[in-house]
């Protein structure tokens, strides 16, 4: 029974960590998420994809959402492409 606690726990917290990566939406104001969303950008991941001069000139994002944006990242290990690199 023990084992199975463990277990369950384990899970639960791995579960809270996997949405708490992707929740970084909720650090930003209704604009800037509607502009992600548009965009196709849900997750971290594809955000990293993406250069800060782009993201900046999506419709609803502004100079504040971006030092939220980069914290979100750092924490991950991530960061936004960089700007020689393309998109």
């Amino acid at each position: 029974m023990e084992t199975i606690t463990r277990v369950i726990a384990a899970y639960l917290q791995y579960e809270r960590k996997i949405s708490m990566k992707d929740d970084f939406m909720s650090l930003l104001a209704a604009p800037a998420k509607r502009a992600l969303e548009h965009e196709g950008i849900t997750t971290l991941q594809q955000l990293s994809a993406y250069t800060e001069k782009a993201i900046l000139k999506l419709h609803g994002i502004g100079p504040s959402s971006m030092p939220k944006l980069r914290q979100a990242l750092a924490e991950e290990g991530l960061a936004f492409k960089k700007a020689d690199s393309g998109i």
